[in-house]
């Protein structure tokens, strides 16, 4: 799948990126928010970071008018028809939109093409859920402190694999509303 948007190619992610993303994941202002990811990174780390983002829906950011890889955005798929949205760019790529543009894309494929209930990211310990219309909105997501419950796991046996969604759904049962 590939999706284009004013600025950007999203496409999947691939090994032969790994070059670009040794380079970018090298970045202690990245490795900081993914703790999974060392930094300094190995030789090779970026190799294995790619093996693992491929389990989820991770798409390359790619700036058209250069063709240069700059950062990355994924849905992690969970039980109760929802995904996490993450991400993360390159230095070069800070702080003129295209993050922005790149979430805005994932949360549209997430909502029309995979047909998701919910869309969510946890930044700093805050839940933020994505509404199905986010065009008007810088960000594609607002904050919802009062809504936890939606990282619970509805009508499935087993929890949730992400351990940050697995918090949130503890998070959920404390503070569900009545």
């Amino acid at each position: 799948m590939i999706i284009e948007t004013e600025r950007l190619t999203l496409r999947p992610i691939a090994l032969e990126d790994a070059p670009v993303l040794q380079e970018l994941l090298n970045d202690p202002a990245i490795t900081e928010e993914l703790p999974a990811v060392p930094y300094p990174l190995p030789p090779n780390g970026a190799e294995q970071w790619i093996r693992g983002a491929m389990k989820d829906i991770t798409f390359a950011c790619v700036q058209r008018e250069q063709q240069a890889l700059g950062g990355i955005v994924a849905l992690h798929l969970e039980p109760g028809n929802r995904a996490q949205l993450g991400g993360w760019c390159g230095e070069v790529w800070r702080h003129n939109g295209y993050a922005v543009e790149a979430m805005h894309a994932a949360v549209r494929y997430g909502y029309e093409e995979l047909g998701l209930d919910t869309i969510y990211a946890l930044r700093k310990g805050r839940l933020w859920i994505a509404p199905k219309d986010s065009r008007d909105r810088h960000l594609p997501f607002r904050h919802a402190p009062n809504s936890w419950h939606v990282l619970e796991d509805v009508g499935v046996d087993e929890p949730s694999r992400n351990p940050i969604a697995w918090i949130g759904q503890r998070l959920g049962r404390v503070f569900r509303r009545t």
